[in-house]
């Protein structure tokens, strides 16, 4: 892996969750001044509700990116012999994050690459993405992505496109 300069304000590990659980550890986290992204592990859940209010908690105030370990009957096995807790099913737990705003990773790159980019970006405020490419193959495939993704590639306003076909000295087309 490449190194992305990523700094760390806390790292916690809460093992088996005998004390506190992840939903107290995520709105510590969503308070705390020194934390701008909350990367996020779990296996699993003590108490689904409580799980829920704490990642809707936090994920207003800062980006949440998660890996969720244990989707696989395999991986859910080995993860029940080390915490004795259920991990549950790949569609809940899809479900749970998408309905609180956090994003979903499948591997560790994935996860240190969107920890960077929301590091040095604001959260988005809604759903529209400005699209500009260097051809029409990749705007209709990368529009076809953000559709897939609920989110609305938006035409640019021509003032904008102006604009651009004066910095780069192109033709934009809608």
């Amino acid at each position: 892996m490449v190194n992305k300069n990523i700094r760390f304000s806390k790292v916690i590990s809460y093992g088996n969750a005998i004390d506190l659980d992840c939903p107290e550890i995520l709105e510590y986290m969503a308070d705390d001044p020194a934390t701008k992204v909350i990367a996020l592990y779990i296996e699993g859940s003590k108490d689904g509700k409580k799980l829920k209010e704490a990642l809707q908690y936090a994920s207003e105030r800062k980006p949440i990116v998660a890996i969720k370990g244990g989707l696989s009957e395999s991986g859910n096995r080995v993860a029940r012999s080390h915490t004795g807790q259920l991990t549950g099913e790949p569609e809940i737990w899809e479900s749970l994050f998408r309905q609180c705003g956090i994003i979903q990773v499948s591997s560790n790159e994935e996860l240190m690459n969107a920890m960077v980019a929301f590091s040095h970006s604001p959260l988005p405020k809604g759903n529209r993405v400005g699209m500009l490419t260097n051809s029409g193959g990749f705007g209709v495939i990368h529009t076809d992505l953000c559709a897939a993704e609920g989110l609305d590639a938006h035409r640019l306003a021509i003032v904008l496109c102006k604009k651009f076909e004066s910095w780069f000295h192109c033709r934009y087309q809608h």
